[in-house]
């Protein structure tokens, strides 16, 4: 996915898309599923600790769309 739409301050990457009307996977919405598990390929986020994420995946760049924050204007996304 590219999602190039405009963030409010602190919304997760999960409710912007929501808010925008764009699809993405997710099931609980509070970062113990990881449904909503995808890779940044381009960008910049903010995300809070989750269990759920291996070291291997937070070296990766994997984050929880529903617990991650936009940092940057324009993100690039991938589910693996």
């Amino acid at each position: 996915y590219d999602i190039t739409f405009d963030w409010r301050a602190g919304e997760t990457i999960l409710a912007a898309g929501e808010r925008a009307d764009v699809s993405l996977a997710f099931s609980c919405r509070e970062g113990h599923c990881g449904t909503c598990k995808a890779r940044v390929v381009d960008g910049d986020v903010a995300h809070t600790e989750a269990a759920i994420l291996s070291k291997r995946d937070i070296e990766k760049r994997a984050v929880l769309l529903c617990q991650a924050t936009p940092l940057t204007p324009t993100l690039r996304l991938t589910y693996d």
